[in-house]
C-alpha cells in the first residue's frame, strides 16, 4: 500500500464502545447476533457484502473429540500485494474461510476475494466483517502503524481478535492501537520471499518468526503450522538483526546474481550466438547447484571456488579484471571476498598464512582503486 492509502485507511470513524471479555480470547466467530436496545436482532451492518443470516443465540458447543479437525476463525486479509495474495491461498488450502480482501486499491481487492472466495472486498476498514476474528495486516511495512490505528477506530469486537502483521522489521507494539482496543497482537513474519504469484506452496517447510506476547506467541503457533510452517519465537530486541539477515541472504543473492550476469554479458558481447543464452540465464543451473549444496550443508562446507582454495594468482586476476572493466563492482567483490577468506579460515579450509597473503591482496587492490579515483576504468 502506497501513502495514498491514508485517504481511506486513514478516514476517523467514530469509535465504537469495545466489549471487553474476562474470559480468554477465543478466536470461534460470535455465535450473538447483535441487538438493539429493544432486544430486537439488527441489520448487519456487513449485509451488503454477506449474504448470511444471523447465528441464533445457542449454548457454545462441546469440546472436540481429537478426531475432529478443529476450527478455523474468519480471517480477513488486509493487502492484496504479493504476500497477502499467497497468504490468503495459503489460508484458503489450510481450512480458513476467508471472510474479507481489503487494499488500497479496490480492484486488487476483488481479484483477492474471488480467488479465495472473500464475501467482502472493499478499500476501506469499515468493511471488516464482524465475523472475522483472525486479521492479517500485509501491507508495507510504513503502512503498519497507520492501518492499524484505522482499524482501531472501527467497531469490531477486538477482544475477540488475533491481529498479526507480517513485517519482519517491525515488532508487535507496531499494532499498539488495536491492543489497546483489545486485540492479541503478534508479529507474524514467514521467513521466504514472495513475488507476483508466488505460489501458495511457497509457505511449505519454511520458518515463521513469531514474536509478541506469550499468549499472542501461542495463538500464532497453531497458525503457522497449518500453513505447513516451522515457527520459532524473536525476542523484541532481535527483530532488527534477524531481518537485516533475512534481507541479505535474500535480497543480495539476487543483486549479486544480477551483477555477475552483467559481468558475464559484458564479457560475451561479441561472441555471444545470437540464439544463446543471456548472463543470468546461463548462471542459473550454477545458483541452483549453490542452493543445493546449502541445503545439505552448512555455508562453510559448501564453499567452493578459488577464495576456499587459496588460489592467489585466480583473485589476483579477478581484481585486475574488476579494476579495469569493473571498477564500480571492486569494493562489493573486495567486502563479501574478504568475508569469504575469513569463513573459510574459521572452518580451517585455509591455513592462516594464504588467508592472510589473501585479505592483503584485496586491501591493496582497494588502496589502488582510492588512489586512481572510483571513476578511473584504470590501465
Amino acid at each position: 500500500m502506497g501513502r495514498e492509502s491514508k485517504a481511506s485507511f486513514g478516514k476517523k470513524r467514530p469509535r465504537g464502545r469495545a466489549r471487553r471479555s474476562s474470559h480468554a480470547m477465543t478466536l470461534r466467530p460470535a455465535l450473538r447476533a447483535p441487538t438493539s436496545k429493544g432486544g430486537l436482532r439488527k441489520a448487519c451492518p456487513c449485509a451488503t457484502f454477506f449474504k448470511e443470516r444471523a447465528l441464533p443465540c445457542l449454548p457454545l458447543p462441546m469440546a472436540e473429540s481429537p478426531a475432529t479437525p478443529p476450527e478455523r476463525p474468519p480471517a480477513a486479509v488486509i493487502g492484496a500485494g504479493a504476500m497477502g495474495t499467497a497468504l490468503a491461498r495459503r489460508l484458503q488450502d489450510a481450512g480458513y474461510p476467508v471472510a474479507a480482501a481489503i487494499s488500497r486499491s479496490e480492484r486488487s481487492a476483488r481479484e483477492l476475494a474471488a480467488t479465495v472466495g472473500a464475501g467482502v472486498a472493499a478499500s476501506e476498514m469499515g468493511a471488516l466483517p464482524t465475523r472475522a476474528t483472525l486479521v492479517l495486516l500485509c501491507v508495507p511495512d510504513d503502512q503498519v502503524r497507520c492501518v492499524a490505528a484505522s482499524l482501531a477506530d472501527t467497531d469490531h469486537p477486538w477482544p475477540r481478535c488475533l491481529v498479526l502483521h507480517t513485517s519482519g522489521a517491525l515488532p508487535a507494539a507496531a499494532l499498539g492501537p488495536l491492543a489497546e482496543a483489545g486485540a492479541t497482537t503478534l508479529s507474524f513474519h514467514p521467513l521466504q520471499a514472495f513475488a507476483e504469484d508466488t505460489s501458495p506452496e511457497a509457505f511449505e517447510g519454511i520458518y515463521v518468526g513469531l514474536e509478541g506476547a506469550e499468549g499472542a506467541v501461542a495463538a500464532g503457533r497453531p497458525l503457522a503450522e497449518a500453513l505447513g510452517a516451522h515457527p520459532f519465537v524473536l525476542p523484541e530486541a532481535a527483530k532488527a538483526r534477524y531481518h537485516l539477515a533475512a534481507s541479505m541472504a535474500s535480497n543480495f543473492l539476487v543483486t549479486l546474481a544480477g551483477l555477475a550476469g552483467d559481468i558475464l554479458d559484458e564479457a560475451t558481447a561479441d561472441s555471444r550466438e545470437i540464439d544463446g543464452p543471456t548472463g543470468a540465464e546461463a548462471l542459473r543451473p550454477l545458483l541452483a547447484g549453490t542452493m543445493r549444496n546449502l541445503q545439505d550443508a552448512p555455508p562453510s562446507a559448501a564453499l567452493t571456488g578459488p577464495l576456499a582454495r587459496g588460489d592467489e594468482d585466480t583473485v589476483a586476476a579477478h581484481l585486475r579484471v574488476l579494476h579495469t572493466h569493473h571498477p564500480g563492482a571492486l569494493p562489493a567483490y573486495a567486502a563479501l571476498a574478504a568475508e569469504t577468506v575469513q569463513q573459510a579460515a574459521r572452518a580451517d579450509r585455509l591455513p592462516s598464512d594464504v588467508a592472510d597473503r589473501l585479505l592483503t591482496q584485496l586491501a591493496d587492490a582497494m588502496d589502488a582503486r582510492r588512489e586512481s579515483g572510483p571513476g578511473d576504468r584504470g590501465p
